[in-house]
């Protein structure tokens, strides 16, 4: 009763607010007061839960309102009141059958005989489509895929009908334009429609296949239907021509299973492909008209994408019709100004680029196509020709000369027309299809792409045009040796010599780009180029920029792991005895054989998992990898000391396969196999570029000029360093460049006095991954040995090769400390140290830090920094604490350093390491914790403060997890340290919370030593977090992403261990948090979702043994009592959540049945009772027709379910759940 006083306010504030709308939009003929009212209304339609009764008058209101005010009205007026009408009627669609009538309604306004009322009507049914295919904001998405099912089944094939019917009348009429693009917009709109939840986006370029319902087969197997869509293209211009087009793409891609037949689809598809000819022999609207263009590329697309190759030949006219595509292809091609957004689906069935200005939508759709056919070409059967071989290669040949083409162009134009190198995603659309093309006949394509790079690699000198078609062709090469990876082809030998003409062409390149006139004058005496000449022209970074994307393409195709499985001897070993790559190689040895026979260890990975190894993991996981597990294996111990077999690498070429392989070919081993590929004959032959290595010193020489000489482009420096990384993660590539010299200098020489771009600013987060790929290298193993030879000054073992590494990184904090000890203040400090150097020494810290994947390796790093370098650590923080852009990169290397990734932090039992690295971390973050407190103001929160937070508690959050430390320890000596973090306000409650879940979860921390030493710090970190976590609006909690997951965390926590904790709080705090809970079973996210159902299975469980049951000790838990007054006073909470799940998992798609089935059976035991009652009206609920199913499936949720908890029982329930589950979806 108290409630509802309390909410009589708030209905008497929405009554009067009612009642002013309506005598608004009934007195006055403002459009702006009449558009004021409708929007104030829809706002309170969707925002506030009607009676079902007031939604129904409101509904018959809004219609007789635009029945009688409707056809006079401003259209902007209109439009705001006929989506009042549709969300009326969308929200009271299930309260009677009277919003289900507004589809017979719009007929009779239709049938007024007027052209304002017809429009009206036809504007009312399209809106209702739009509203009822859109989420309602506030409502879940359960409730809105019932109502859009109900009216798919009920409503939209009406709809449809009445759009045809009503395009035929107006067709028929010759109606006036704003008639015909309103029927034509309703069309759409309903072939549109998400008929099965797949939430389909009309912006996206590729289209799924429409899921129409078989209700709609007679519709669409009619000729009549098709036959209408394209009239209206062919006697009108846009936009009810686009829209017409539009219409037929969308019936271009309906389901395969929706035709009765498949002679039925063989008849569509004719009537398709003839009509798509007949606009393509008048070539009407097309030229004109971009919107048409784009569209008719889009319906090309969807022809190959739905349906085969073999399907396509078989239609008549397919001759005729091929060719005027390829026609219109090449004519687009030859007027690029309009087709660059269409060549994708062209060259995905061909390319319509030339035009490109105009048509930069469309070339995805043209590309794409093309692609498609090629691609089907081997699986094409029969006689039919698919005049494919004829087309494709003029098709290339145009694609690239366009391309060429546009350089020039661009170049004349000026600012006037966009550069497609520029536009980094069209240009990688646009590539993916070309390998499709370009290999369908290599000989061909290759001999013309050779012929047009020839000539301009002769000719390259400072010329921006000759850059940008080198940019393009080395694009071009890039793309198709890429395609390598798909090929198909069975004359794999033959493309490694093509792939390997094409490459020689472009590492060619390389030996021109940056010498004479292309290299940027130096200063005398200087290692670092100026940042003049050709490097700073925009031209130039793109021929880099190629050339980086094409090392790329050649690594993943010709370096490392993926050449053996691409090489052409593996093909013919996997043709002739089934060994298709080394591994198989590897199984065939005798040795492998006897081990098989004897121990059952059949291959090296069993070998490996047979180690002795597995059971030191937890003392050392120095193995960074599988080879240092390998060689720990006492049966390479074995075959060491009786075969001379001492890894697996030995094993492997003791292999009978590669001692014939030796005798004939003399390929020794898997790595001479890999250097056999005709690839790399061909750049020995070219450029003596013989193998890997080789290939890599190339890359590594370009990678180093580009961090010399582009310092002020950051995304060029970006791609470099990507690729460096990339070559040092391989396994193999990795190896291979340990053995290069240039990576050897690189370690000893990494400062900004041999690579310019770590001084400038700009570059700031590129620090990172430089110093990560290069540790990464440094630690590649962690054998001393590995790193003899690295520099000539460190050659004796790994410490010394690191701390010669460091050396540079040492001086930074050297001076640091200088700086310091003779400041008498932070702010002293912060004068005297230059802010930049700061930044980058930590950025450098966390890359290093990060590639310390090894206990030994983070052990260097550790010794390195502790104690020598901490209390700088702690200095800088003192002085830049209100720096964002210095805290930000300190405490994000405080928290990789802190971060226990595989075990590294791994220390000795009797090491006091683990407690001596928290104490240092603790005092960087109370640091940074009591200047955080102090802020007040800020002019961007999350930059300024919330980042900075975020961080931190991160920290506080792995070091509290990382299992290295026992925090009893600081609890039995009353050490301050955890509380004086977790002691914080509402700014950082999200990462705190985090912080607080982690570190009570991490099954490491005996949280009775607290109770048992009287110490209250517990449950005063427990009384601080739930304060601040409702301090926090729900609202706010759910529109946060990682304030949401860090609050559930912790709520999962605190009920899992701490139930009687939460049992304990006041009824407001109880229902907050059931509530929230409820909200949270509802979030998309499934780690929110998880999390909640366990929290709730553990308050029902809770609930159940220590209430509802007698509890096993005999006496209640704590919190029990408490428990059971907070639901007599709010004896909805757990009803509502139990609804809740039942909705997500019977109306839902969700990927974590599972975890939600859980909490569902202790919420049924809780109370039966209200169990039954609540499925009754879940049943009610649905539409009539579906409740004696749902009925029936629910009957059988509690079959051999007991009154108990037990484990096999709740198994039993959830089993029963998914069948529920599945029975009620497959009719539904």
């Amino acid at each position: 009763m108290d409630a509802i006083l309390a909410q009589l306010p708030q209905i008497e504030a929405m009554c009067e607010q009612l009642y002013t709308a309506q005598a608004i939009l009934d007195n006055s003929r403002s459009p702006y007061a009449q558009l004021l009212a409708s929007s104030s209304l829809l706002r309170l339609v969707t925002e506030h839960a009607l009676s079902a009764q007031i939604r129904i008058e409101m509904k018959k209101y809004f219609m007789q309102y635009l029945d009688t005010h409707g056809p006079g009205m401003e259209a902007y007026v209109c439009t705001s009141v006929v989506q009042l009408l549709c969300r009326t009627v969308k929200l009271a669609w299930f309260d009677a059958d009277a919003p289900r009538g507004i589809v017979d309604e719009c007929k009779a306004l239709m049938e007024r005989g007027s052209p304002g009322h017809y429009l009206l009507a036809l504007k009312v049914l399209t809106m209702l489509v739009s509203e009822i295919n859109t989420a309602t904001p506030g409502r879940t998405l359960t409730a809105h895929r019932k109502i859009a099912v109900s009216f798919r089944d009920l409503s939209l094939l009406s709809v449809f009908k009445v759009a045809l019917v009503a395009l035929r009348q107006l067709l028929d009429n010759r109606a006036e334009p704003r008639l015909k693009e309103q029927g034509l917009t309703l069309a759409l709109a309903c072939l549109s429609f998400d008929f099965v939840g797949t939430c389909l986006d009309d912006s996206a370029e590729d289209m799924s296949t429409i899921q129409v319902p078989s209700s709609w087969r007679g519709l669409i197997e009619d000729p009549s239907t098709l036959q209408l869509f394209l009239d209206y293209y062919a006697a009108s211009g846009p936009p009810p021509s686009k829209l017409a087009l539009e219409c037929l793409v969308r019936l271009a891609s309906v389901r395969r299973s929706l035709f009765s037949s498949d002679v039925e689809r063989s008849k569509f598809l004719n009537r398709l492909v003839n009509g798509c000819r007949d606009i393509l022999r008048a070539q009407s609207g097309l030229a004109e008209h971009h919107d048409n263009y784009h569209e008719f590329c889009r319906l090309l697309g969807r022809l190959k994408t739905n349906y085969q190759l073999s399907e396509l030949v078989s239609v008549d006219n397919y001759t005729e019709w091929i060719q005027l595509v390829a026609q219109l292809t090449i004519d687009s091609l030859n007027s690029w100004q309009w087709a660059k957004d269409s060549v994708y689906y062209l060259l995905g069935l061909w390319s319509s680029l030339n035009n490109w200005q105009w048509a930069k939508d469309s070339v995805y759709y043209l590309l794409g196509l093309w692609s498609r056919l090629v691609s089907s070409m081997p699986y094409l059967k029969g006689d039919s020709p698919s005049l494919l071989e004829a087309n494709v290669p003029k098709i290339t040949q145009a694609y690239i000369t366009s391309r060429l083409e546009s350089v020039r162009l661009v170049l004349v134009g000026g600012s006037s027309l966009d550069d497609m190198l520029d536009a980094e995603d069209q240009l990688s659309e646009q590539l993916e299809s070309l390998p499709y093309l370009v290999r369908f006949q290599y000989d061909k394509s290759s001999q013309f792409v050779c012929s047009l790079i020839d000539p301009l690699v002769v000719n390259y000198k400072q010329l921006a045009v000759l850059e940008g078609q080198l940019a393009w062709m080395v694009s071009i090469v890039g793309s198709v040796i890429r395609g390598r990876l798909s090929s198909s082809s069975s004359s794999a030998e033959s493309q490694e010599s093509i792939d390997g003409d094409l490459a020689a062409r472009v590492f060619g390149l390389l030996s021109l780009m940056d010498t004479g006139v292309h290299q940027g004058r130096c200063q005398e005496n200087s290692l670092q180029s100026v940042h003049q000449g050709r490097y700073q022209e925009n031209s130039r970074q793109r021929l880099d920029m190629a050339v980086l994307g094409f090392f790329q393409n050649f690594r993943k195709v010709y370096i490392g792991e993926q050449v053996m499985q691409s090489s052409s001897v593996y093909s013919k070993l996997g043709e002739r005895l089934g060994l298709a790559d080394h591994q198989a190689v590897v199984q065939s040895s005798n040795v492998y054989s006897k081990l098989g026979e004897r121990l059952g260890l059949a291959d090296h990975q069993a070998v490996m998992q047979s180690s002795n190894v597995n059971s030191k993991l937890g003392e050392r996981l120095g193995l960074a990898d599988h080879q240092a597990v390998m060689q720990s294996s006492n049966v390479y111990s074995k075959l060491g000391e009786r075969l001379g077999l001492a890894d697996h690498q030995a094993v492997m070429q003791s292999s009978n396969v590669y001692s014939k392989l030796g005798e004939r070919l003399g390929l020794a081993d898997h790595q001479a196999v890999m250097q056999s590929s005709n690839v790399y004959s061909k750049l020995g032959e070219r450029l003596g570029l013989a193998d890997h290595q080789a290939v890599l010193t190339l890359m590594l020489q370009k990678i180093a000029t580009n961090l010399k000489v582009y310092g002020s482009s950051e995304g060029l420096v970006h791609l470099t360093l990507t690729l460096f990384q990339d070559l040092a993660t391989g396994y193999m590539s990795g190896k291979l460049l340990l053995k290069l010299e240039a990576v050897h200098f690189m370690l000893g020489h990494h400062t900004s006095a041999y690579y310019s771009f770590l001084d400038a600013p700009p570059n700031s987060r590129n620090r990172t991954c430089y110093y990560n790929t290069l540790a990464r290298l440094l630690f590649m193993e962690d054998a001393p040995s590995r790193f003899k030879g690295f520099m000539a000054p460190l050659q004796s073992d790994a410490p010394s090769r690191f701390k010669g590494f460091m050396a540079p990184l040492q001086s930074a904090f050297g001076e640091i400390a200088a700086r310091s000890s003779n400041c008498s203040s932070p702010a002293q400090l912060r004068q005297s140290a230059p802010q930049l150097a700061v930044v980058g020494l930590f950025r450098d810290l966390r890359g290093i830090a990060a590639a310390t994947a090894t206990r030994r390796t983070y052990s260097l790093l550790f010794d390195w920094m502790y104690p020598a370098h901490f209390r700088a650590v702690l200095c800088c923080l003192e002085a830049f604490a209100d720096t964002p852009a210095v805290t930000t990169p300190l405490l994000k290397f405080v928290s990789e350093f802190v971060f226990n990734k595989s075990q590294r932090l791994t220390f000795d039992s009797s090491s006091p390491n683990g407690i001596l690295l928290f104490r240092e971390v603790s005092k960087v973050l109370v640091c940074y914790g009591q200047h955080v407190l102090n802020v007040q103001q800020v002019s961007d929160p999350y930059n300024d403060k919330y980042k900075g937070i975020w961080i931190c508690l991160q920290a506080l959050s792995r070091a509290m997890s990382g299992n290295y430390v026992n925090f009893g320890v600081f609890e039995l000596y009353c050490t301050c340290v955890i509380t004086a973090m977790i002691t914080s306000d509402n700014f950082c409650a999200s990462v705190l919370l985090q912080a607080l879940s982690r570190a009570m979860s991490g099954n490491y921390v005996n949280f009775g030593v607290f109770e048992l030493y009287g110490d209250a710090a517990l449950s005063d970190a427990l009384g601080v977090a739930l304060r601040m976590a409702l301090s926090i609006p729900l609202a706010d909690i759910m529109s946060y992403k990682k304030v949401a997951k860090a609050y559930f965390s912790l709520i999962e926590v605190l009920c899992h261990n701490h139930t009687g904790t939460v049992a304990c709080q006041d009824s407001v705090t109880f229902g907050f948090i059931l509530s929230s809970l409820d909200q949270g079973l509802k979030s998309l996210d499934v780690s929110i979702s998880s999390a909640c159902a366990s929290a709730v299975d553990n308050l029902a469980s809770f609930y159940f043994r220590n209430v509802v049951r007698e509890p096993e000790s005999g006496r209640p838990a704590p919190g029990s009592a408490e428990m059971q007054e907070h639901l007599r006073q709010q004896p909805a909470l757990l009803p509502e959540i139990l609804r809740s799940l039942f909705e997500i998992i019977l109306f839902e798609e969700n990927s974590n049945q599972w975890s939600l089935s859980r909490p569902m059976l202790s919420l049924i035991l809780i109370n039966e009772a209200v169990y039954l009652q609540l499925r009754q009206q879940i049943i009610v609920a649905q539409p009539p027709d579906k409740q004696p199913h749902l009925a029936a499936c629910l009957d059988k949720l509690m079959t051999d379910v007991g009154s108990n908890l037990e484990p096999k029982n709740r198994d039993k329930f959830t089993q029963n759940l998914t069948i529920v589950r599945h029975e009620y979806r497959s009719k539904t």
